[in-house]
């Protein structure tokens, strides 16, 4: 017990030395320590924490180890891998590129890519849209786990070619946000079809350049090994080898944690950083903001952007991504109510762990804001008995599961709310508009009923539903 104390008055030292900018020491302070006894206890060998706001990194932490079989700790200058929180910067730069003129969002891919590995049985009435791939909505099922283990480098053009059949709509595109990885290396070919320059380039010229982000990048260069973090399974001992992802645009981004502050800031500044104009309020705002599903037609505000998506912490909302990169879990996460934003990555397999990290962060953010007051609406009876039914998963992540293992739901009218039963476990939905829902404890709109081809729809983070008898109206 007096080693964990000593420990603990250390980190609070090395914390307070280390420290950029902070208007409150001891609660950051604080912050770490509470972090660090969660690393100690869970045995978890590293873990890294930035924190800034809109103008500058307030704490950069890395606690732990870099390397068990070496003893190597890690520090300011160990890199580790973000996962898909990557998928933010491969949305960013194709906003930039929409942004100079090379491309439009809603324009069909295969007028800027007339060959593109992309089967589309819709695409007289539903084209996939560039907008789609960064969405998660051109109907894509999410790569296979041939495609997830291969472990041999390409470039983009042959990844893409690999196993092409995969890459086929299983719904009209447009409709329903299903999350794959394959969605962002076609929107990298994109990208360089659009500019003539390639994808690692683009984005280093554009974002990692300007942002001082020097360490970042996207292959395991001489430097970058040796500076990495080594990955750990959920054992938090075997180590798990380097993996050389099938499309880099959708998670292979290494980098020192210190220098995601930057992109933090330029989130948090709306496309500025250190004065300069890097991109558009409205490119990130678009980055916020769903836009394709049905949902997000209807006016549903709350959901997955292009390359981020939002959820809430005791009733305050937060933007972001998360990454997992066999090793590494990581989140990038900001609140634009307190104006802060966060990244964190460990380097072991433990979503737990990193979720409970995660909760300790959020409500060091969320403490203080005045959280508004839930919206009511009151729909009529009449209304609400039209979407109750039996419900049916529109979709599934991955094409070779089995149709029938998809899921049902059973909504039902419960007063002047309704409840949703599904996976066992039963919610209920309250209504804010007539046809958008939030769940108890929410302070926005998250969910949604919209009809579409004579059928009935429920939408919301969890899934895609279609009643089963198409409802009367």
């Amino acid at each position: 017990m007096n080693t964990i104390r000593i420990l603990w008055v250390m980190l609070l030292l090395w914390a307070c030395l280390s420290a950029k900018v902070s208007a409150d020491d001891t609660s950051l302070n604080e912050l770490i320590a509470r972090i660090e006894r969660v690393r100690l206890e869970r045995d978890i060998p590293a873990v890294a924490l930035v924190l800034a706001d809109n103008t500058q990194m307030l704490r950069s932490a890395v606690l732990g180890t870099a390397d068990r079989a070496s003893g190597r700790g890690a520090d300011s200058d160990t890199v580790f891998r973000i996962g898909s929180v990557t998928k933010m910067f491969t949305a960013l730069a194709v906003l930039m590129a929409s942004e100079d003129g090379r491309l439009r969002l809603d324009a069909p891919v295969t007028d800027i890519v007339p060959d593109i590995p992309l089967q589309n049985p819709w695409r007289a009435t539903h084209p996939v849209r560039v907008e789609h791939l960064l969405e998660h909505t051109a109907g894509l099922a999410d790569l296979t786990r041939e495609e997830f283990d291969l472990q041999e480098p390409m470039a983009l053009r042959a990844a893409l070619a690999w196993k092409a059949d995969a890459r086929r709509c299983l719904w009209p595109p447009g409709m329903h946000h299903s999350y794959t990885n394959a969605g962002p290396g076609l929107a990298a070919l994109i990208l360089e079809q659009a500019t003539g320059r390639g994808y690692e380039s683009f984005v280093e010229d554009r974002i990692f350049r300007p942002l001082e982000m020097k360490s970042a990048g996207f292959f395991p260069d001489e430097r970058t090994v040796k500076a990495l973090a080594t990955g750990y399974d959920s054992d938090g001992h075997s180590v798990i080898p380097y993996w050389h992802m099938l499309y880099r645009a959708f998670g292979a981004i290494n980098v020192r944690p210190a220098e995601m502050a930057a992109f933090i800031q330029l989130l948090l500044a709306k496309g500025v950083y250190r004065g300069r104009r890097l991109a558009s309020a409205a490119a990130i705002d678009r980055m916020e903001t769903p836009s394709t599903t049905l949902a997000a037609r209807s006016g549903l505000r709350y959901g997955y952007g292009l390359g981020s998506y939002a959820w809430l912490h005791r009733g305050v909302l937060f933007h972001g991504h998360g990454g997992d990169a066999d090793g590494y879990l990581s989140r990038l996460g900001y609140s634009r109510e307190r104006g802060l934003g966060y990244f964190v990555v460990i380097n072991v397999f433990r979503n737990r762990d990193l979720d409970r990290i995660q909760r300790i962060i959020e409500e060091y953010i969320a403490t203080g804001i005045d959280v508004p007051e839930p919206p009511v609406h009151g729909p009529g009876a009449h209304l609400l008995s039209r979407y109750a039914g039996e419900y049916q998963a529109a979709t599934s992540r991955f094409q070779d599961r089995d149709e029938r293992a998809r899921g049902t739901a059973s909504i039902r009218v419960a007063g002047t709310t309704l409840t949703i039963e599904r996976d066992g476990s039963s919610r209920s939905l309250i209504p804010v508009t007539d046809r958008h829902f939030r769940y108890q404890g929410e302070t926005v709109a998250t969910s949604a009923f919209v009809r579409d081809g004579g059928s009935l729809y429920f939408q919301d983070e969890s899934g895609n539903y279609v009643k089963v008898d198409g409802g009367r109206w």
